[in-house]
């Protein structure tokens, strides 16, 4: 799928609807929870918990309004390149931010009801990496699902970590997506289109 660099603010919206259009119709008649038996999830979560952030579990109807955050390894000289971590909900990915490491990882599904201010705190956090930050970054971005008003957000935090590479650091996007979704494949591809970059597709059975 082949899409124009250069869109206007109506043709953005557009495509965006779109794109959460097709997802959501694939999964019409049923959507999946988010799954904590990966192994790379279990990896993130083991970490934090080795860190003595143990997160405790949550019942359905708790975890479907409610989004915990954990920050720790506080940076003195620039608290917004912290370490930023969102544990995962029925609504809301995994969010891993770790600018020490250069390793960015969302995970899950995205539909929650205000999402600029969901992703507000990360898209802050990477534009301050992509200014001071002193090395380059891996993003994961395995994504289920994504409404509209997330897949808004989804660029704009492409669009940030766009300028860790413009400052001179190494970028490397890695798009994941499902056996024979090719939805979500084609939705990483409108998105590299859109920033005139190439990410990189990886397959995977969650």
């Amino acid at each position: 799928m082949t899409l124009i660099y250069k869109l206007n603010n109506s043709s953005q919206n557009l495509l965006f609807q779109n794109i959460s259009d097709i997802l959501a119709m694939q999964r019409k008649s049923y959507v999946p929870e988010f799954s904590t038996s990966s192994n790379q999830t279990n990896r993130l979560l083991r970490e934090i918990s080795t860190q003595s952030l143990m997160l405790p579990m949550e019942t359905n109807d708790t975890m479907s309004r409610k989004t915990e955050v954990v920050e720790n390894s506080k940076n003195e000289k620039n608290p917004a390149m912290s370490k930023l971590v969102f544990r995962p909900t029925r609504i809301t990915p995994l969010i891993f931010f770790d600018p020490d490491r250069g390793l960015l990882e969302l995970r899950g599904k995205s539909s929650p009801e205000n999402a600029i201010g969901f992703y507000s705190k990360l898209i802050n956090g990477i534009e301050a990496f992509a200014e001071h930050g002193d090395r380059g970054l891996v993003a994961n971005f395995k994504l289920e699902y994504f409404n509209t008003s997330s897949s808004k957000c989804i660029f704009d935090i492409l669009k940030k970590l766009m300028l860790i590479e413009k400052n001179g650091k190494k970028l490397s996007i890695n798009w994941y997506y499902e056996e024979y979704d090719e939805d979500m494949q084609e939705a990483g591809e409108d998105y590299a289109d859109l920033l005139g970059t190439t990410f990189n597709y990886i397959e995977t059975v969650y």
